[in-house]
Protein backbone atom coordinates (compact mmCIF):
# COMPACT_ATOMS: atom_id res chain seq x y z
CA UNK A 1 0.00 0.00 0.00
CA UNK A 2 2.89 2.40 1.17
CA UNK A 3 4.44 1.26 -2.02
CA UNK A 4 2.17 2.29 -4.66
CA UNK A 5 1.11 5.24 -3.13
CA UNK A 6 5.15 6.06 -2.96
CA UNK A 7 4.99 4.88 -6.59
CA UNK A 8 2.36 7.30 -7.58
CA UNK A 9 3.65 10.24 -5.85
CA UNK A 10 6.37 11.16 -8.09
CA UNK A 11 3.77 11.23 -11.15
CA UNK A 12 1.95 14.02 -9.80
CA UNK A 13 4.77 15.39 -9.38
CA UNK A 14 5.33 15.25 -12.91
CA UNK A 15 2.26 16.60 -13.75
CA UNK A 16 3.00 19.72 -11.39
CA UNK A 17 5.92 20.48 -13.38
CA UNK A 18 4.96 20.39 -16.58
CA UNK A 19 1.86 22.33 -15.66
CA UNK A 20 4.52 25.41 -16.46
CA UNK A 21 5.21 23.86 -20.37
CA UNK A 22 1.83 23.85 -21.02
CA UNK A 23 1.16 27.53 -20.15
CA UNK A 24 4.34 28.56 -21.82
CA UNK A 25 2.19 30.21 -24.96
CA UNK A 26 0.51 32.39 -22.98
CA UNK A 27 3.48 33.89 -21.30
CA UNK A 28 4.29 36.39 -23.85
CA UNK A 29 0.76 37.92 -23.75
CA UNK A 30 1.50 39.57 -20.38
CA UNK A 31 4.96 40.51 -21.64
CA UNK A 32 3.74 44.01 -23.29
CA UNK A 33 2.13 44.59 -19.25
CA UNK A 34 5.46 45.08 -18.32
CA UNK A 35 6.63 48.03 -20.33
CA UNK A 36 4.98 50.94 -19.31
CA UNK A 37 3.98 52.18 -22.91
CA UNK A 38 0.83 53.99 -23.80
CA UNK A 39 1.40 52.56 -27.64
CA UNK A 40 0.33 48.84 -26.67
CA UNK A 41 -3.48 50.33 -25.86
CA UNK A 42 -4.01 51.53 -29.58
CA UNK A 43 -6.65 49.73 -31.67
CA UNK A 44 -4.22 49.06 -33.30
CA UNK A 45 -1.65 47.27 -31.22
CA UNK A 46 -4.93 45.71 -29.78
CA UNK A 47 -5.70 44.14 -32.73
CA UNK A 48 -2.12 42.47 -33.63
CA UNK A 49 -2.40 40.74 -30.36
CA UNK A 50 -5.61 39.31 -30.86
CA UNK A 51 -4.01 37.26 -33.60
CA UNK A 52 -2.57 33.46 -32.93
CA UNK A 53 0.82 33.45 -32.65
CA UNK A 54 1.57 37.11 -32.33
CA UNK A 55 2.73 39.57 -30.58
CA UNK A 56 2.17 43.17 -30.30
CA UNK A 57 5.08 44.95 -30.39
CA UNK A 58 5.38 49.08 -29.23
CA UNK A 59 6.92 51.57 -31.79
CA UNK A 60 9.71 53.40 -30.55
CA UNK A 61 8.33 56.53 -28.67
CA UNK A 62 9.09 59.55 -30.98
CA UNK A 63 11.56 62.41 -29.79
CA UNK A 64 9.67 65.65 -29.50
CA UNK A 65 12.75 67.14 -30.52
CA UNK A 66 11.84 65.79 -34.36
CA UNK A 67 8.68 67.24 -34.68
CA UNK A 68 9.73 71.12 -32.86
CA UNK A 69 10.79 73.91 -35.54
CA UNK A 70 14.31 74.81 -34.34
CA UNK A 71 13.74 78.66 -32.48
CA UNK A 72 16.84 79.12 -35.00
CA UNK A 73 14.62 78.76 -38.58
CA UNK A 74 14.81 81.61 -40.94
CA UNK A 75 13.30 81.74 -44.49
CA UNK A 76 16.90 82.04 -45.86
CA UNK A 77 17.66 78.96 -44.40
CA UNK A 78 16.20 77.26 -47.14
CA UNK A 79 18.45 79.23 -49.99
CA UNK A 80 21.34 78.19 -48.16
CA UNK A 81 22.26 81.51 -46.46
CA UNK A 82 23.15 82.31 -43.09
CA UNK A 83 20.65 82.11 -40.72
CA UNK A 84 21.96 84.02 -38.25
CA UNK A 85 20.04 86.32 -36.36
CA UNK A 86 21.59 89.44 -35.99
CA UNK A 87 21.91 88.99 -39.53
CA UNK A 88 18.98 87.90 -41.26
CA UNK A 89 16.93 90.40 -38.89
CA UNK A 90 18.10 93.09 -40.92
CA UNK A 91 17.67 91.72 -44.04
CA UNK A 92 15.55 93.97 -46.53
CA UNK A 93 12.78 91.42 -47.36
CA UNK A 94 10.82 91.89 -50.40
CA UNK A 95 7.03 91.80 -49.87
CA UNK A 96 5.38 88.24 -50.14
CA UNK A 97 2.97 86.91 -52.55
CA UNK A 98 3.70 90.15 -54.84
CA UNK A 99 1.85 89.55 -57.95
CA UNK A 100 3.63 90.56 -61.57
CA UNK A 101 1.38 90.91 -64.46
CA UNK A 102 3.62 90.81 -67.77
CA UNK A 103 2.49 91.24 -71.46
CA UNK A 104 0.10 93.91 -71.11
CA UNK A 105 1.52 96.72 -73.18
CA UNK A 106 2.26 98.85 -70.31
CA UNK A 107 4.91 100.28 -69.10
CA UNK A 108 6.52 99.13 -65.48
CA UNK A 109 8.08 100.80 -62.66
CA UNK A 110 11.15 98.86 -61.47
CA UNK A 111 12.94 98.53 -58.39
CA UNK A 112 16.26 96.46 -57.49
CA UNK A 113 18.65 96.64 -54.78
CA UNK A 114 22.14 96.07 -53.81
CA UNK A 115 22.85 93.19 -51.96
CA UNK A 116 22.08 93.62 -48.14
CA UNK A 117 21.04 97.25 -49.54
CA UNK A 118 24.69 98.23 -49.11
CA UNK A 119 26.09 101.40 -50.94
CA UNK A 120 27.68 99.25 -53.38
CA UNK A 121 26.48 101.90 -55.99
CA UNK A 122 28.40 104.68 -54.29
CA UNK A 123 31.90 105.06 -56.29
CA UNK A 124 30.97 106.64 -59.36
CA UNK A 125 32.84 103.42 -61.56
CA UNK A 126 29.97 101.04 -60.77
CA UNK A 127 26.90 103.39 -62.20
CA UNK A 128 29.07 103.59 -65.39
CA UNK A 129 29.36 99.87 -65.79
CA UNK A 130 25.57 99.59 -64.73
CA UNK A 131 24.22 102.11 -67.15
CA UNK A 132 26.73 100.23 -70.26
CA UNK A 133 24.93 97.20 -69.37
CA UNK A 134 21.51 99.11 -68.88
CA UNK A 135 22.10 100.39 -72.47
CA UNK A 136 23.33 96.87 -74.04
CA UNK A 137 20.16 94.90 -72.42
CA UNK A 138 18.06 98.04 -74.08
CA UNK A 139 19.65 97.38 -77.66
CA UNK A 140 19.47 93.43 -77.35
CA UNK A 141 16.23 92.81 -76.26
CA UNK A 142 14.25 95.64 -77.88
CA UNK A 143 12.85 97.16 -74.33
CA UNK A 144 12.33 101.57 -74.38
CA UNK A 145 13.92 103.20 -71.14
CA UNK A 146 11.37 105.84 -70.10
CA UNK A 147 13.74 106.96 -66.98
CA UNK A 148 16.11 105.76 -64.38
CA UNK A 149 17.88 106.48 -61.66
CA UNK A 150 20.93 105.00 -60.14
CA UNK A 151 21.15 105.61 -56.33
CA UNK A 152 23.78 104.12 -54.03
CA UNK A 153 22.00 101.31 -52.89
CA UNK A 154 19.54 100.63 -55.58
CA UNK A 155 18.13 100.99 -58.81
CA UNK A 156 14.67 102.75 -60.40
CA UNK A 157 13.78 101.98 -63.72
CA UNK A 158 11.08 103.05 -65.98
CA UNK A 159 10.78 100.79 -68.73
CA UNK A 160 8.28 99.19 -71.31
CA UNK A 161 7.82 95.53 -71.56
CA UNK A 162 10.75 93.76 -74.27
CA UNK A 163 10.30 92.47 -77.75
CA UNK A 164 12.50 89.92 -77.86
CA UNK A 165 12.73 88.39 -74.42
CA UNK A 166 9.86 88.93 -71.47
CA UNK A 167 10.67 91.44 -68.73
CA UNK A 168 11.51 89.24 -66.33
CA UNK A 169 14.44 87.39 -68.51
CA UNK A 170 15.34 91.06 -69.20
CA UNK A 171 15.98 92.04 -65.72
CA UNK A 172 17.92 88.94 -65.00
CA UNK A 173 20.52 89.61 -67.68
CA UNK A 174 20.90 92.71 -66.70
CA UNK A 175 21.86 91.92 -63.09
CA UNK A 176 23.72 89.40 -64.39
CA UNK A 177 25.76 90.79 -67.05
CA UNK A 178 26.46 93.94 -64.61
CA UNK A 179 27.42 91.26 -61.27
CA UNK A 180 29.97 89.51 -63.29
CA UNK A 181 32.11 92.85 -63.45
CA UNK A 182 31.44 94.47 -60.35
CA UNK A 183 30.68 91.73 -57.97
CA UNK A 184 33.60 90.59 -55.70
CA UNK A 185 34.71 86.54 -55.15
CA UNK A 186 32.70 85.85 -52.53
CA UNK A 187 29.71 88.51 -52.16
CA UNK A 188 26.68 88.77 -54.68
CA UNK A 189 26.12 92.13 -56.11
CA UNK A 190 22.30 92.38 -56.06
CA UNK A 191 19.66 90.86 -54.12
CA UNK A 192 17.52 88.06 -55.85
CA UNK A 193 14.38 89.92 -56.57
CA UNK A 194 12.75 93.10 -57.86
CA UNK A 195 9.88 95.06 -57.19
CA UNK A 196 7.46 95.61 -60.63
CA UNK A 197 4.50 97.98 -60.44
CA UNK A 198 2.33 98.43 -63.73
CA UNK A 199 1.75 101.94 -64.61
CA UNK A 200 -1.43 101.96 -67.06
CA UNK A 201 -1.89 105.56 -66.80
CA UNK A 202 -0.45 108.87 -68.60
CA UNK A 203 -0.61 110.18 -64.52
CA UNK A 204 0.78 107.17 -63.10
CA UNK A 205 3.63 107.60 -65.22
CA UNK A 206 4.31 110.90 -64.96
CA UNK A 207 4.29 110.52 -61.13
CA UNK A 208 7.21 107.24 -61.31
CA UNK A 209 9.01 109.81 -63.54
CA UNK A 210 8.83 112.58 -60.97
CA UNK A 211 9.97 110.29 -58.24
CA UNK A 212 12.74 108.82 -60.09
CA UNK A 213 14.08 112.08 -60.59
CA UNK A 214 13.64 113.66 -57.60
CA UNK A 215 14.85 110.76 -55.65
CA UNK A 216 18.91 111.85 -55.28
CA UNK A 217 17.13 115.36 -54.07
CA UNK A 218 14.70 113.82 -51.11
CA UNK A 219 18.23 111.98 -50.44
CA UNK A 220 20.13 114.99 -49.93
CA UNK A 221 22.43 114.04 -52.72
CA UNK A 222 21.73 117.31 -55.10
CA UNK A 223 19.60 120.49 -55.03
CA UNK A 224 18.04 120.02 -57.97
CA UNK A 225 16.94 116.89 -60.51
CA UNK A 226 18.61 117.37 -63.56
CA UNK A 227 22.37 118.20 -61.96
CA UNK A 228 22.37 114.49 -61.04
CA UNK A 229 24.36 112.80 -63.46
CA UNK A 230 23.07 109.22 -62.87
CA UNK A 231 19.47 109.44 -64.11
CA UNK A 232 17.46 110.37 -66.86
CA UNK A 233 16.48 113.72 -65.42
CA UNK A 234 18.91 116.04 -67.37
CA UNK A 235 17.44 114.57 -70.82
CA UNK A 236 14.42 115.24 -69.85
CA UNK A 237 15.19 119.43 -69.07
CA UNK A 238 17.26 119.21 -71.69
CA UNK A 239 17.47 116.97 -74.05
CA UNK A 240 21.04 115.94 -73.68
CA UNK A 241 22.07 112.42 -74.49
CA UNK A 242 23.98 110.23 -72.46
CA UNK A 243 25.49 106.33 -72.33
CA UNK A 244 21.99 105.40 -72.10
CA UNK A 245 19.44 106.19 -75.08
CA UNK A 246 16.06 107.26 -73.67
CA UNK A 247 12.37 106.93 -74.95
CA UNK A 248 11.03 110.56 -73.99
CA UNK A 249 9.41 113.23 -76.35
CA UNK A 250 13.36 114.40 -77.62
CA UNK A 251 14.05 110.99 -78.76
CA UNK A 252 10.39 110.48 -80.28
CA UNK A 253 10.21 113.78 -82.24
CA UNK A 254 13.68 112.69 -83.29
CA UNK A 255 12.36 109.85 -84.91
CA UNK A 256 9.09 111.61 -86.17
CA UNK A 257 9.93 114.84 -87.27
CA UNK A 258 6.53 115.56 -88.82
CA UNK A 259 4.33 114.77 -86.13
CA UNK A 260 4.35 117.48 -83.24
CA UNK A 261 5.22 116.51 -79.94
CA UNK A 262 4.02 118.59 -76.54
CA UNK A 263 7.27 119.35 -74.37
CA UNK A 264 6.67 118.02 -70.94
CA UNK A 265 9.12 118.67 -68.53
CA UNK A 266 9.37 115.32 -65.74
CA UNK A 267 11.75 116.63 -63.15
Amino acid sequence: MEAAATSEAPAMDTATAEAPAMEAPARPATQPARRADSATDSPIAAAVSSIPGRVAQAPPPTQPSQRRVPHSWHPLAMSGASTDRSTASNLPLMPQGLKRFHQTGKLHFITFSCHHRLPYLAPDHPKQIVEQILEQTRKEHGVEIHGYVLMPEHVHLLLSEPTHHDLATTLKVLKQQSSKLLKSPNTPFWQPRYYDFNVHTEAKRLEKLRYIHRNPVTRGLVTRPEVYPWSSAAHYATGATGTVLLHSHWTTRNLNPAKPQKRIVEV
